[in-house]
């Protein structure tokens, strides 16, 4: 959640008016989470929330599938001149998707349209251009889910805790100012 309001308030600080999430908002509880920080914080800066349906709710298990799902929906919206100048994606394989199916259109990224992901898997680096995207230490997360449990066993009736472990945005190619 927290992770999501950073990309979109950095996008909102390089003057993208017209944001569209991509991903599956039902699909995990993080792709809800992301979500809804990316919405809280168009809401608080009076952006309007403008969303492709077909964006939030699409179908697809690897990038084939999703690139085939996304292509209509992408193409439609070129049609219709309706393209945002930013897409902010759930995770990193739709945004390469997203990217690749861009660049086949010959829409100039970022110069044209920025795009974000989150996870930064191996292939976000190495993209091009190369992803910007959010970076969460699975180590550290892993540590402390394990260091959580252990307490909680030896402790079963202690105070339940919830802990927040901050990503880091990491600003490449993908995405700049605004057209």
């Amino acid at each position: 959640y927290e992770c999501m309001r950073r990309v979109t308030n950095y996008l909102l600080g390089r003057g993208h008016r017209k944001l569209q999430f991509v991903g599956n908002i039902r699909f995990s509880r993080s792709f809800q989470d992301r979500w809804l920080g990316f919405r809280s914080m168009l809401e608080e800066n009076e952006v309007p929330l403008v969303q492709d349906p077909r964006l939030l709710e699409f179908e697809g298990h690897d990038r084939s599938e999703i690139t085939a799902v996304l292509e209509p929906v992408l193409k439609d919206m070129a049609v219709r001149k309706e393209l945002p100048t930013s897409f902010v994606c759930a995770n990193d394989s739709i945004a390469i998707c997203v990217m690749g199916l861009l660049i086949n259109m010959n829409i100039d990224i970022p110069a044209a349209c920025s795009v974000t992901g989150f996870d930064n898997i191996d292939d976000a680096v190495l993209s091009n251009p190369s992803l910007s995207t959010v970076h969460v230490n699975k180590e550290a997360l892993g540590q402390r889910a394990v260091e959580t449990l252990l307490r909680r066993i030896g402790h079963p009736d202690g105070p339940k805790e919830k802990i927040l472990l901050a990503g880091d945005f990491l600003i490449r190619e993908s995405a700049t100012a605004a057209p």
